[in-house]
């Protein structure tokens, strides 16, 4: 074998024989296990139960087995023939001889009661598959055969009615209950190791689990599958932004959809109610605040960078609140922000608070616009600042700039954090945004839960299918309506070519007013009697007795398609000069 088909062995049986066996996981692994386990109940529910009764777990020599193909169990030699069949049968191989391995040492393994003792039994098989399997017959052949011979026999007869399509239809039961182990599992371990919560309660702490792990895996896989390859843990600052649209009122904008905007290839009316789609939004806050969530500096968020991201976000502490957002636009941690910086502030405040609708206990967007105006004119007036020299010499300031301390480019600002909490407490509408209102627009509920698998966009698809089938649908409808008034336009030409008189307009009826005006038989309409051309008097089944009887509904005459066709060929060959034949008119 060279090089590169060795390769593509070895492909072949990771993915495609044994898929999910070395992943990060080890999904493939142990839904096997639970495929192999029913299998043993249905083939051998004695065996099965005495398991339970004795709480002796079939996995613990059943696992090796799976995992290394049985070499780690057997001598090489017997190893490698059942490798042979594996990988010229498939997958049902090892099933068959696992299988075959417990209805072998069935009475011995009826008599063990634990683990310890069930490990030795196979262990000391295994050692004996050279041995004769009947060393007391007088036949000399059957003294011959041994014991691993036995063991093929028995996988390939006892045990034939496993195919490798049973054991893809038992994966595919028991997938997605292995899989919700496996994440559940995951889910505990991972909460129980995060630090730094805050004031964060459990169930906050799996929501956010959830929250993050579909903004990351969205699309990709499930995180009991490991994802897809190469598809790390952590999160970039799009999927950062997902993630915060969904659990933050301010963090996604709604793009609003035309009434005018034709939709499915149609218009719609002018009446029709605007409709938005929420989309992650984008502004320098965000970049800021993925800045502040990163503290390794990696460019990256973890789990646990998230959860003490959030922690910040959702205390109701109004000092500790104002202090945060003063860290968040303090770009050196000098403790000062200066001229730009207060402006970036005023711009983040706009931002949070753009969609804010009043109420009679809440103040809206307009309300919040005149305190974030007067929070700049308080800050640039409370602000510290000295002289600095010009970066261009002979710079001539004029007076009226001058004397403006925001605009002097000579003069350099800056506020304090002691400074911004004065200036932030002394208006009532910014104390109430950084007591509560800030911290309430995190709103941390669980995802919806996908109802199809695999994949969260499945419900995407269904729907532009259904859309798509309900389309083509409308469009066969018309397209068959108007066959059938063309058809019918050409019938009435032809008969009034040929001389022959409609049959009366009469209300179509529906098939059983039909079947049961005239008598037909079930599956059979008067349209397709008229069709055939059958007699007036038409003869039904009569659903009690099965005779026939005569119908007393008489349908009107219609040429039948034999003489129809004999007019039409009489009208042709008048057309073309071509005698009728003798004894016809």
């Amino acid at each position: 074998m060279t090089e590169e088909q060795a390769f593509w062995q070895l492909s072949v049986l990771c993915d495609t024989l044994l898929p999910g066996y070395y992943s990060t996981t080890m999904y493939g692994t142990l839904l096997d296990q639970r495929v192999f386990e029913s299998l043993v109940e249905k083939t051998m529910p004695i065996l099965h139960e005495h398991f339970i009764k004795t709480d002796i777990q079939l996995s613990v020599v059943s696992l090796p087995w799976f995992l290394s193909l049985f070499i780690n169990s057997m001598p090489l030699d017997k190893a490698m023939r059942v490798l042979d069949v594996f990988f010229s049968e498939g997958i049902r191989v090892l099933f068959q001889v696992a299988l075959a391995v417990l209805r072998v040492n069935g009475e011995e393994l009826l008599d063990c009661h634990d683990d310890g003792t069930f490990i030795q039994i196979l262990k000391n098989y295994f050692a004996s598959l050279d041995d004769s399997a009947h060393p007391n017959s007088s036949n000399p052949k059957m003294k011959q055969v041994t014991r691993f011979m036995e063991l093929f026999v028995v996988s390939f007869k006892e045990f034939s009615v496993i195919t490798n399509q049973t054991i893809l239809d038992q994966r595919a039961k028991y997938k997605n209950t292995v899989l919700n182990g496996i994440e559940s599992f995951a889910k505990r371990t991972t909460i129980r190791n995060l630090h730094d919560v805050g004031k964060l309660k459990p169930e906050d702490l799996g929501i956010l689990y959830d929250r993050f792990n579909n903004a990351l895996f969205v699309g990709q896989g499930r995180v009991g599958l490991g994802g897809v390859q190469g598809q790390g843990t952590r999160m970039d600052y799009e999927t950062f932004k997902s993630f915060l649209s969904e659990i933050a009122t301010w963090a996604h904008e709604v793009e609003e959809v035309s009434p005018h905007s034709p939709q499915n290839g149609r218009t719609r009316a002018p009446s029709a109610v605007t409709q938005g789609k929420e989309l992650p939004a984008e502004h320098p806050f965000m970049h800021r605040l993925f800045r502040r969530w990163d503290r390794e500096m990696k460019g990256t968020l973890s789990l646990q960078d998230v959860v003490r991201g959030v922690a910040e976000l959702c205390t109701v502490d109004l000092m500790a609140t104002i202090g945060w957002f003063f860290a968040v636009h303090d770009r050196d941690d000098d403790g000062k922000l200066e001229k730009d910086e207060v402006l970036q502030m005023s711009e983040s405040l706009l931002f949070i608070t753009r969609n804010f609708v009043g109420s009679s206990t809440e103040v809206g967007a307009d309300t919040y616009l005149s305190a974030i105006s007067g929070f700049i004119h308080h800050a640039f007036e409370y602000a510290e600042g000295h002289q600095e020299k010009a970066l261009i010499s002979g710079l001539d300031v004029p007076d009226n700039i001058a004397a403006n301390d925001a605009l002097n480019p000579t003069k350099r600002l800056y506020i304090t954090l002691p400074t911004l909490r004065m200036i932030i407490l002394a208006d009532e509408t910014l104390e109430r945004l950084f007591d509560y209102v800030l911290p309430s627009t995190i709103v941390l509920t669980p995802p919806q839960v996908q109802t199809t698998q695999p994949g969260l966009l499945r419900g995407l698809f269904d729907g532009l299918v259904s859309e798509g089938t309900r389309q083509v649908g409308e469009v066969r409808r018309r397209i068959d309506e108007v066959s059938k008034e063309v058809e019918e336009a050409m019938r009435a030409e032809r008969d009034r070519a040929m001389g022959i008189q409609p049959p009366p307009i009469k209300r179509e009826l529906t098939r059983e007013e039909e079947e049961e005006e005239i008598g037909l038989g079930k599956g059979v309409s008067a349209r397709d009697r008229e069709l055939l051309g059958e007699a007036p008097e038409t003869k039904s089944l009569n659903e009690e007795g099965g005779r026939m009887s005569e119908s007393s509904t008489v349908i009107p005459e219609v040429p039948t398609r034999r003489e129809s066709n004999a007019s039409n060929r009489t009208m042709t060959n008048e057309l073309i000069g071509i005698p009728p034949p003798n004894g016809s008119s």
